[in-house]
């Protein structure tokens, strides 16, 4: 990691790998088989995942803020290098996630610290809930102004910018399906038949 920061070469080398992975397919001859292309493109978009991880788990070794000014803005990546959404949006994913989940404080002794000042967890009375708003987070609402922007009107209009915004702003392990709630149905369902 010292090597890519005294060298300067941490965002350029993002910005390379972001850019490979977008054009992937479109730079391919021609001719290309499609098994090569699905195979270039998954291993470009491999690399860029694990660039993303190493950065994040190098640069967050003292707080998030530290990735966060280590990358060129989501506005930069839309507007001067033209990336899709999805690619700006995986490169800011761990920012986004960690301006929604607090932060866990570890202790000199490295266990988390539990703050002992929370309010019991009670269950509130039963309020209709058709009157209540729905709440998002606040920290979101300004990526989610630039989401209105950048996605493609028809995108918008299928997902919304909230939906997307608050996709990628999960983590990978947030976003993952339940395979034994899914066979237990399956497998009742086919008893049923």
């Amino acid at each position: 990691m010292k090597a890519l920061t005294d060298s300067v070469l941490t965002v350029p080398l993002l910005l390379l790998a972001t850019l490979q992975r977008q054009n992937t397919v479109l730079l391919a001859d021609e001719g290309a088989h499609l098994k090569y292309l699905g195979a270039l493109a998954d291993s470009c978009q491999q690399v860029l995942f694990q660039y993303i991880e190493f950065l994040r788990t190098q640069l967050t070794s003292c707080s998030m803020s530290d990735y966060e000014k280590a990358l060129p803005s989501m506005e930069l990546m839309w507007d001067q290098y033209q990336y899709d959404p999805a690619i700006v949006f995986q490169v800011w994913r761990p920012v986004l996630s960690a301006t929604v989940r607090p932060a866990l404080k570890i202790g000199t002794d490295g266990e988390v610290v539990i703050n002992e000042n929370l309010v019991s967890a009670t269950l509130p009375t039963p309020v209709d809930q058709s009157l209540e708003p729905a709440h998002y987070p606040n920290s979101l609402l300004p990526t989610v102004t630039m989401a209105e922007k950048i996605l493609p009107e028809q995108t918008r209009k299928l997902v919304g910018p909230h939906f997307f915004v608050t996709f990628w702003q999960l983590e990978l392990f947030d976003i993952r399906m339940p395979d034994e709630r899914y066979i237990c149905e399956t497998s009742r369902l086919n008893l049923l038949t």
